[in-house]
C-alpha cells in the first residue's frame, strides 16, 4: 500500500513521467481498499480538492472520518480544516479546533500551527497569545516555517512576551530559511524601518525580492513600492505596476 501511493502521488505530480490524474486516483483506490489509512487520506484528499475526481466535500469528510478514526494525523488535520472553512459542513471552529488538538496530540506540526493560530486571534476561544506561542514552539520545534513566522510577530509585537527585536529576526530568518514569503517580507520591514537592524534599503529590497518570488502577495506589495520609489536601487515602473497588479 505504501509504494500504491507513492504511485499515486507521482502520477498527481507528474514526478518521473506524464501527469495521469485518472491513473492516480486508480492507485490510490487501490490503497485505500488494503484499509491503510495513508492512502483514505489521500483519497480524501482527492476528492476535498476534485484532482482526478470531481469535487465532492461529503465522500473527502467520509474518507477523512474513516482514516482520523483509524489514528491518521493527515486525515485528522484536513477534518479540522473542513470545519474551520465551512467545507460542506457549517463553519464551526471549536469542532476545528478539537480534530487539530488530536492530530497535534500525534505530533502533527501543521495542527500545532493552526492551533497557535487560533490562540492569536481567537477563532472559537479566548483570545491568549501565551498560549499561542506556546503553540507555534510546538509547530517550529517540528520544522513549521509559518509558525517560525509568527513567533518572530510575536516578539515584533511583544504579544505574549517582552518584545525583542533580535528575537523577532532570528525566527524570521528560520522562517524564511525554510522558504516562507511572509517572514521574507517581515525582514524586508525590518531593514526598511531600521528595526532591531542598521536601516538598509536595498537589503530591505532584497528580502522583498524573495518573497515575491516566493509567492507571498504583501512581499509583491512592498516590492512595488520599493521599485516605484526608487529605494534600495533604481526605478522600474512597468515592473512595479505588474507587480501591484498581480498583488490586487
Amino acid at each position: 500500500a505504501p509504494s500504491m501511493n507513492s504511485l499515486g502521488l507521482m502520477l498527481q505530480t507528474g514526478r518521473g513521467g506524464a501527469q495521469d490524474l485518472d491513473a492516480a486516483r486508480r492507485w490510490l483506490e487501490r490503497s485505500a481498499n488494503t484499509g491503510n489509512t495513508a492512502g483514505i487520506s489521500l483519497l480524501g484528499i482527492a476528492y476535498l480538492n476534485g484532482t482526478g475526481v470531481p469535487i465532492d466535500v461529503v465522500r473527502a469528510r467520509e474518507l477523512f472520518e474513516q482514516a482520523a478514526n483509524a489514528g491518521n494525523t493527515v486525515a485528522m488535520f484536513n477534518l479540522g480544516l473542513i470545519h474551520q472553512q465551512a467545507r460542506g459542513v457549517p463553519q464551526d471552529y471549536v469542532k476545528a479546533r478539537e480534530w487539530f488538538e488530536k492530530a497535534a496530540a500525534a505530533g502533527d506540526g501543521l495542527a500545532m500551527h493552526q492551533l497557535g493560530w487560533h490562540y492569536q486571534t481567537g477563532l472559537g476561544t479566548a483570545r491568549n497569545f501565551a498560549t499561542a506561542r506556546d503553540w507555534y514552539t510546538r509547530g517550529a520545534s517540528h520544522g513549521n516555517a509559518a509558525s517560525m513566522a509568527q513567533l518572530g510577530q510575536l516578539y515584533e509585537q511583544g504579544l505574549g512576551v517582552t518584545a525583542d527585536l533580535a528575537k523577532a529576526r532570528e525566527w524570521y530568518e528560520r522562517a524564511a530559511a525554510g522558504g516562507n514569503g511572509a517572514a521574507m517580507a517581515q525582514l524586508g520591514q525590518l531593514f526598511a524601518r531600521g528595526r532591531g537592524v542598521t536601516r538598509d534599503e536595498a537589503k530591505a529590497r532584497e528580502w522583498f525580492e524573495k518573497s515575491a518570488a516566493a509567492g507571498h502577495q504583501n512581499g509583491a506589495f512592498l516590492l512595488a513600492q520599493q521599485l516605484d520609489r526608487g529605494r534600495g536601487g533604481a526605478t522600474d515602473f512597468p515592473r512595479a505596476a505588474q507587480l501591484l497588479l498581480r498583488a490586487a
